[in-house]
């Protein structure tokens, strides 16, 4: 069960210098720990669904992309562990890149890069070449 924070402050009632916590509020209620980020139902099934997304994406893009080497290694793996294990706590310890909401964050960033790749073909060569001092650091 997740709540925004305005539906906690119906609960909380500030006095002077301490809050006071009117009827209804649950103290054990289940979240993230993080503000904004809401308990996931269904976290499995959301990861699975975009990391087969995403690896549906990088199947249109040709091999020798590096993007596609290195995002299809990863997602396979996370990909393993999240059907191999039951419990979102087992996940979580095993990627090791926040708590499942945020993985779920994540991969959807993940998914709409995908998409901007696909889009732009960033695979393929420059149209122009860059200005001759374009890599040198520092500039001088």
């Amino acid at each position: 069960m997740g709540r925004t924070y305005e539906e906690e402050l119906q609960y909380l009632d500030k006095r002077d210098n301490h809050w006071i916590i009117r009827k209804g509020f649950v103290p054990n209620m289940r979240t993230t720990g993080l503000t904004g980020l809401l308990v996931s139902r269904t976290p499995h099934y959301s990861l699975t669904k975009i990391y087969n997304k995403i690896l549906k994406n990088l199947r249109k893009m040709p091999e020798e992309c590096a993007y596609k080497r290195y995002t299809s290694h990863t997602i396979n793996e996370r990909l393993a562990i999240v059907q191999k294990e039951k419990e979102a706590e087992v996940i979580e310890q095993k990627i090791g890149c926040g708590v499942i909401e945020e993985l779920i964050v994540q991969a959807e960033s993940e998914l709409l890069l995908s998409h901007r790749i696909l889009d732009t073909k960033a695979w393929q060569p420059l149209q122009t070449n860059p200005p001759p001092n374009q890599w040198k650091w520092p500039i001088v």
